[in-house]
């Protein structure tokens, strides 16, 4: 890889896991770890999201984020 690519982060915003996406209570109920909406940012290296996509696509949805990554060239 070119650069410092194979560090990027990649994120998504998923429930909770230190308060359980406000299920566990007590001084949980004000949980600086998420937001309101008791959603929080998880990060990803590259080289997760690559094994992850590679072993749970399918060959047809493979295929189809090949030819949309070939586009930006």
């Amino acid at each position: 890889m070119e650069g410092d690519e194979s560090d990027a982060k990649l994120y998504i915003k998923a429930s909770c896991s230190i308060c359980l996406g406000g299920r566990r209570e007590g001084c949980f109920s004000n949980c600086p770890y998420c937001d309101v909406s008791r959603q929080t940012y998880i990060e990803a290296s590259f080289n997760e999201v690559k094994d992850i996509l590679g072993s749970t696509l399918k060959q047809s949805a493979k295929r189809e984020l090949i030819s949309y990554l070939k586009k930006d060239d």
